[in-house]
């Protein structure tokens, strides 16, 4: 914890120079801080293909990285952070899977009201289901790739940067779960899969899964 606390993990703004670097360190950094499945000594390297590689105790690991976020709302935040005024991005307008066009997402950056349909019922937790799967089934068509190193175990790290209000994540997590029942016995796929926000960490397994809180070294 006092070797992570050393490491300078801040992000800046997308607008400000943010980088996929910096994601990937906040990322791993608090993912170390919060796993309990470690064993000393621990060994780290950022590499390609995945994106991490991990050595605790006699175990190697292989880690991807990746943002769960619309990049059409990235864009748009983007926007409203260089107006520097009163403009406010509606999370309602960017639906998972959901293309707009440039102007279209200008436009939108641009309003100083929400405007959008909002969310009801359990679509929050639908739309957190669709886009989590989404990316993991995306995810492990690049693990399958010769060019893709394999470990004894890998993980996939998915930072949830989705635009969604408020989310039942113990409800989420179970639909989540039961969707992956037929993922885990499809060939080459990831031996974990963690879904990581600000407070929380969640694991998924084929067994299991399991929520830990997030640990700021």
């Amino acid at each position: 914890m006092k070797q992570l606390s050393n490491i300078d993990i801040s992000v800046p703004l997308r607008s400000e120079g943010r980088t996929k670097e910096h994601c990937e360190r906040w990322s791993i950094c608090r993912w170390l801080s919060t796993y309990p499945g470690l064993n000393f000594p621990v060994t780290l390297m950022h590499r390609e293909k995945p994106d991490f590689y991990l050595r605790t105790g006699n175990q190697e690991i292989g880690i991807e990285h990746t943002e769960a976020i619309p990049e059409d709302y990235a864009h748009a935040t983007v926007i409203s952070e260089k107006r520097n005024d009163k403009s406010v991005v509606d999370m309602s307008l960017f639906k998972w899977g959901q293309k707009r066009e440039a102007n279209e997402i200008y436009e939108i950056a641009s309003r100083t009201k929400l405007t959008g349909p909002g969310w009801d019922g359990d679509s929050p937790e639908y739309e957190w289901v669709s886009a989590i799967f989404e990316i993991a089934e995306n995810k492990t068509i690049l693990l399958r790739k010769d060019d893709f190193v394999k470990y004894p175990t890998n993980y996939l790290l998915i930072y949830d940067n989705l635009p969604l209000p408020f989310i039942n994540l113990s409800k989420a997590s179970l639909m989540l779960r039961s969707d992956l029942d037929s993922y885990w016995n499809s060939g080459t796929v990831f031996n974990g899969i963690f879904v990581q926000s600000d407070a929380l960490l969640i694991s998924f397994s084929k067994n299991a899964y399991e929520t830990f809180k997030t640990k700021n070294a």
